[in-house]
């Protein structure tokens, strides 16, 4: 085998982009192993299972991956002698296919109510189960929902430009890694984008002031259009101030601990973005919209120096315990995920204020992602209420 090699792959791949990458890394795999199959092979399938099993469990050690997810080759894993569920099963399945054992990738979630797979791990057709991380041979933990993806499938649809393990292929760029999470903000980003263009809070106008190459920098890296929001900042910017109570919020938050004027840290800022934008989410689309809401937390998060510019542009006056109710808010047709806002009519009860933020892990999150204003005709709520559930799961996607 070659020294440590890395799958070569798509930026901001979404989970289902994982699971065809990890696939379509077969061949590559298959043609690492080749030489050192032989020594696993035992007297049965099972025999053989348990020394791939074994090997693994002594060899390499659990590494679970953060928001960056990698896929390695088993010659990267070997080197590196740590891994993951899905480095794991890469070496378990080319160690099998050059045994001529067929298997299934088989893809595991945990989670009550979420189908999106938080676990791969490998079944033989005879039914052995090879699951490292669980570290029992033959047994797996009990899922909420499993699904199979047969070898032969995976392996004869070969390399597309979404994932090109070859290690001879000069047209792809090694990567190494794919950065998961910002593939999971479109809810974050559409809720931004539709904040700025009805420039709540000012947020617009504030940001048509500041450097636009920082800007679009920082919402590119957080997976976003540079171009739309340029535009949104443009329409929103064009538009009166309507209050929402988003940065007034945080800003009250970090007053409550000593902190004033410019004397936040990141650190500080952070801790109360994701329970004030949960909040927005909820004030401006109800409770269906707290899980975008999260993820507009996350967001934000990565616009941290543009954050920092905002709260200190807002006024001490507009300091507040509470969000409120914009009401109506202007379409914005060009959302993320073939999603599209029309006729928002504003929260179903304007004028009312909202008592607080509302916990990420409440049961208004867990109702969905929609960031659709209530009594607005929206197509963006089944979309948003799954990508937004994978958001606040992230940390345990594909361990």
């Amino acid at each position: 085998m070659k020294p440590g090699q890395n799958i070569s792959i798509k930026q901001n791949a979404s989970n289902e982009q994982l699971q065809s990458c990890l696939e379509k890394a077969l061949p590559g795999a298959v043609a690492q192993t080749k030489n050192i199959a032989p020594q696993f092979k035992g007297a049965t399938d099972s025999d053989t299972c348990r020394k791939i099993f074994d090997f693994l469990l002594k060899k390499v050690k659990y590494d679970k991956d953060g928001f960056t997810q990698k896929i390695k080759y088993p010659s990267a894993l070997l080197r590196e002698k740590r891994g993951d569920c899905k480095s794991y099963s890469l070496f378990i399945a080319a160690i099998l296919k050059n045994l001529n054992i067929p298997f299934r990738w088989t893809y595991a979630s945990y989670t009550p109510g979420v189908k999106t797979p938080g676990h791969v791990y490998i079944t033989t057709d005879s039914g052995c189960i090879i699951d490292c991380v669980w570290g029992k041979f033959n047994s797996e933990k009990q899922p909420y929902n499993k699904f199979y993806k047969s070898m032969n499938i995976s392996y004869i649809s070969g390399i597309d430009d979404g994932c090109a393990p070859s290690l001879g292929n000069k047209n792809c760029v090694p990567m190494g890694a794919i950065n998961a999470k910002t593939a999971l903000l479109a809810p974050g980003r559409n809720l931004f984008r539709i904040i700025v263009q009805g420039n709540l809070d000012g947020i617009a106008s504030k940001l048509a002031k500041m450097d636009q190459a920082k800007i679009a920098t920082l919402w590119k890296n957080a997976g976003g259009d540079a171009g739309k929001l340029s535009a949104d900042i443009r329409k929103g910017s064009s538009r009166p101030s309507k209050k929402l109570g988003l940065l007034g919020f945080i800003k009250k938050k970090l007053a409550s601990k000593g902190i004033k004027g410019l004397g936040a840290t990141d650190a500080q800022v952070a801790q109360f973005v994701t329970p004030a934008a949960t909040a927005a989410g909820t004030v401006i689309s109800g409770p269906t919209g707290a899980a975008a809401g999260a993820s507009l937390g996350e967001v934000l998060k990565a616009l941290m120096p543009i954050l920092q510019q905002l709260l200190a542009a807002t006024a001490a006056a507009d300091m507040t315990d509470n969000l409120t109710p914009p009401g109506p808010l202007p379409p914005v047709d060009d959302l993320e995920g073939a999603a599209s806002q029309s006729n928002p009519a504003g929260p179903t009860a304007p004028g009312s204020s909202a008592a607080g933020p509302t916990a990420p892990g409440s049961s208004a999150a867990a109702a969905g992602g929609g960031i659709a204003p209530a009594g607005g005709s929206n197509k963006m709520i089944l979309y948003i209420a799954a990508a937004a559930a994978a958001v606040l799961l992230l940390p345990k996607l594909l361990k």
